[in-house]
């Protein structure tokens, strides 16, 4: 049997070894266009030390090809925004103090908008407690209302719609009309 006498430092230069001359095949196998980002790569041998140039980002670990992590794109957290904004709500038909013949139908017809989505448009007639005449969930915003006898001998009816757009915020408008008998 042959007696090698190794001691640990022995072990420990060895593996030095070997790992600087695994780096070296690494570094002269690979594109050193590449590397010259990373490290200083020129002219090693196998008892200099690797030494990162100034373009390593510090705060990067390095993987196993000695590149640092470097994100392909920002990554941003999407925000949930509440929707404050109220639908905008006109009546445009009838007109204001327009004059309607009891025993007829007539068109009621809204314009309403919303930043986001207007979810539906309630139309009302009356005063005090408000006859609810016809949900509208989609554009065209209109409904057909027959102006009955329970309006005889009413001077002003108003007329009323609410907006409610998908977040619940809500947006009102009203006129008046006359009622006459036929």
């Amino acid at each position: 049997m042959y007696n090698l006498n190794i001691k640990p430092i022995h072990i420990a230069i060895i593996g030095s070894i070997i790992t600087l001359i695994l780096v070296g095949v690494f570094v002269f196998s690979t594109n050193s266009t590449e590397l010259n980002d990373s490290f200083t790569a020129n002219k090693l041998s196998p008892t200099e030390e690797i030494i990162p140039s100034k373009k390593v980002r510090q705060n990067m670990p390095p993987t196993s090809t000695g590149k640092p992590i470097v994100p392909s794109k920002n990554i941003t957290t999407p925000t949930s925004q509440t929707d404050i904004t109220s639908p905008q709500a006109f009546i445009l038909e009838p007109k204001d103090n327009a004059v309607v013949t009891l025993g007829t139908d007539v068109k009621i017809v809204a314009n309403v908008t919303d930043n986001v989505k207007v979810d539906r448009v309630e139309f009302y007639a009356g005063s005090g407690d408000y006859q609810l005449i016809g949900t509208v969930r989609k554009a065209p915003f209109e409904v057909i209302w027959n102006v009955d006898n329970r309006f005889e001998n009413s001077v002003n009816i108003p007329v009323y719609i609410k907006a409610f757009d998908t977040s619940g915020n809500r947006a009102d408008s009203s006129i008046l009309v006359r009622a006459k008998n036929p």
